[in-house]
């Protein structure tokens, strides 16, 4: 059994190269007295007893949480805890300030706690449901080593593909998610080995099962409303921003994106911050014009960035070359769209991924429906608190007594 599980990890399509990995080791295991298949309870988290003790979790023996920090969420017979919790939103944060000039106080926190925990649940709870087909097995023995070392092999040529040459070697690969997310070998491998184990899940009992054909009216009229989608775009006109990494960056990049939000002209915030041109300002405003198919010489990821841009649209700050760019794109001349017969195949890709999109939302919410699932942050733990009058609370009047008629009346 184990040796077929190795063969289908080898074999699983990776869908999500380009995500960038955080977190940590994997969830917390604890004790469990007995199976417990209940939906989502909204229970107040435990209260932490004086002393350092710290209650068991919504008052059930068998499961207790003796880690600082803690219980973020349950899920089934493991504990997400609030200090993994947080290292994954540190690592989120260390992601966002490597790309763009922000100051990390900037970010709030709370925003990112919630759709993390979110991911992290759903992923444990796929996990769990592949290890039930292997009882007694753990990830470390259905996903080698091996496997996980072609994996970054891939996501090796995928990230030269699209513009990053620096990376050439596996040590390349570590030492990016070292210094960009502050992750170990271990923990790296560890995220590498759950990724694979929940996509191996997701094809052999949902998307494999979908049916792939797609009727020809439906990608017809998918064509018929996203013509725009298949006209290739010819060339791009566009002004730039190039501010360089330096100790002066932090502050010239906050007054752009200022300038931005205030919807400053771009040519004014380019002429006043941008470093190029630098025996010339007047030439920061220029509108340089390229080829699309130029752009993929530029560097990592500037073609990304200039590819996606609208009309109209200012992006940025992002990190090339030792430098933060930002880049306005002001014209893209179209060539001729595509006919339906050329555009066929791209079209019922994009419908197969909405249909996998939907099945995997089905599928959380079955899990969910069958596993113990309960979520100590935000809204969830909220809901199970009492909630307090608002405004003061008024005696109601008594009622006005009728007049008693007289006897004899």
């Amino acid at each position: 059994m184990l040796s077929k599980a190795r063969l289908l990890i080898s074999a699983v399509p990776v869908l999500f190269l380009a995500a960038a990995l955080s977190g940590c080791g994997g969830p917390e295991k604890v004790s469990v007295a007995a199976a417990v298949t209940t939906p989502v309870s909204p229970e107040k988290p435990p209260a932490e007893k004086e002393g350092g003790a710290e209650a068991p979790v919504g008052g059930i023996p068998g499961i207790e949480e003796n880690r600082a920090g803690g219980i973020a969420a349950i899920v089934g017979n493991k504990v997400i805890s609030r200090s993994r919790l947080r290292k994954k939103v540190d690592q989120r944060i260390l992601a966002l300030v490597a790309r763009q000039q922000v100051a990390p106080a900037a970010i709030n926190r709370r925003q990112q706690e919630l759709p993390i925990l979110s991911e992290m649940v759903n992923k444990e709870l796929i996990i769990q449901a592949q290890l039930v087909s292997y009882p007694g097995k753990e990830i470390e023995d259905l996903v080698a080593l091996d496997n996980v070392m072609a994996w970054i092999d891939r996501e090796i040529q995928n990230r030269r593909k699209a513009g990053q040459k620096e990376v050439t070697t596996r040590q390349d690969y570590f030492d990016i998610q070292k210094n960009e997310l502050n992750l170990s070998r271990e923990e790296v491998v560890r995220e590498i080995r759950e990724k694979m184990l929940s996509e191996m899940y997701l094809w052999q009992e949902v998307y494999g099962r979908l049916d792939t054909f797609v009727p020809p009216a439906e990608s017809r009229a998918y064509y018929r409303s996203h013509r725009e989608e298949f006209t290739p775009s010819l060339e791009v006109h566009y002004q730039r921003i190039k501010i360089f990494d330096n100790a002066d960056a932090f502050g010239a990049v906050q007054s752009v994106r200022q300038g931005l939000q205030e919807d400053k002209p771009f040519s004014a915030l380019a002429m006043a911050h941008s470093e190029e041109f630098q025996g010339n300002p007047k030439l920061r405003a220029t509108v340089f014009k390229n080829k699309f198919s130029e752009l993929d010489d530029f560097a990592y990821p500037i073609p990304l960035i200039l590819k996606g841009l609208r009309e109209g649209r200012s992006s940025g700050p992002d990190r090339a070359q030792g430098a933060f760019w930002f880049f306005r794109m002001k014209e893209i001349i179209k060539g001729e769209p595509k006919t339906y017969k050329e555009a066929q195949g791209a079209i019922e890709n994009r419908l197969l991924v909405a249909r996998r999109k939907i099945a995997y939302h089905q599928l959380i919410e079955r899990l969910k429906s069958s596993t113990r699932v309960e979520v100590y942050l935000g809204a969830q733990a909220a809901a199970a608190r009492p909630k307090k009058p608002v405004g003061p609370v008024l005696a109601p009047k008594p009622a006005k007594k009728k007049p008693v008629a007289p006897a004899g009346s």
